[in-house]
């Protein structure tokens, strides 16, 4: 049985989600669809 983890990052427009998204993937070698 596959095991991923889908993580979401959800917030208002101008907060940094996208700086917060790119370290995460970085750290645990993921993917960022938007």
């Amino acid at each position: 049985m596959n095991s991923n983890k889908i993580i979401f990052i959800v917030g208002p427009t101008a907060i940094g989600k996208s700086e917060v998204a790119c370290s995460l993937a970085k750290r645990i070698n993921g993917e960022i669809i938007s």
